[in-house]
């Protein structure tokens, strides 16, 4: 049997894992000189090297979860800033109440906020933009 030192284990992408694959099995003394390319191993082959590349990339997006800066999901970035003695309140944006002053150029009866619009003010030199949930309707 031939050593493992003859599987690369550093192959990320589908055709390196398989090359690597058929690398280790031609290294073995039984099956040396069988046709890889065209057989039916080479369907086994496949499916071997899809599996190992979905692991690859499935343990990779495990690894980014283990820490702060690369974590995507809010249950892992909460689970991290919990160690660092921070409970966060809630996963809601800031809110504000605004006085809104229109002047339209005719006499109407209603005027209607889209959703989404947006509203910029300044607190301490600093800009700050909000944004309306639902569509507002508001009577004179």
């Amino acid at each position: 049997m031939a050593a493992n030192s003859a599987t690369q284990i550093a192959e990320l992408d589908f055709e390196g894992i398989k090359s690597n694959l058929i690398t280790f099995l031609q290294a073995q003394s039984n099956i040396k000189d069988y046709d890889y390319t065209g057989s039916n191993i080479n369907t086994v082959l496949d499916v071997l090297s899809y599996n190992t590349y979905l692991n690859n990339f499935y343990l990779n997006m495990v690894a980014n979860e283990m820490f702060l800066d690369t974590a995507q999901n809010r249950d892992s970035i909460v689970s991290h800033i919990k160690e660092l003695n921070y409970t966060p309140r809630s996963f809601h944006s800031s809110k504000a109440v605004i006085n809104l002053q229109v002047y339209p150029s005719q006499r109407v009866s209603l005027i209607t906020v889209p959703k989404y619009t947006p509203f910029t003010t300044s607190i301490n030199g600093v800009s700050k933009t909000f944004t309306t949930e639902d569509s507002l309707v508001i009577k004179p």
